[in-house]
């Protein structure tokens, strides 16, 4: 595990890691790749799901609040406008910050 890993709060898993709670892969050719070449897991498997790539103005929500729940009946796609500030989850009626 690098000291950047450390001071980022970030684990090693052998091509993932856990950055503030979500779970990154390991991804270099992906359009959204940071400069390490992570993609936010969330991200990936919504993709799957869809069959293309989403909009920089698409957010992936976690239903039931549990950010390395990256299951594909637990994630939904909110408006990016919509995704920040306190929000109220439509199944589970959580109220979540989001910053």
């Amino acid at each position: 595990m690098s000291a950047a890993q450390i001071g980022n709060k970030k684990s090693f898993r052998g091509g993932r890691i856990i950055q503030d709670g979500y779970v990154m892969v390991l991804s270099h050719c992906h359009p959204k790749a940071n400069k390490s070449g992570y993609v936010f897991e969330h991200r990936l498997v919504m993709e799957g799901i869809l069959g293309r790539y989403l909009s920089s103005s698409e957010n992936v929500h976690h239903r039931n609040g549990i950010k390395d729940d990256n299951r594909p009946g637990n994630l939904e796609i909110v408006a990016l406008g919509r995704h920040h500030g306190t929000v109220v989850c439509p199944h589970c009626q959580k109220s979540f910050l989001i910053q």
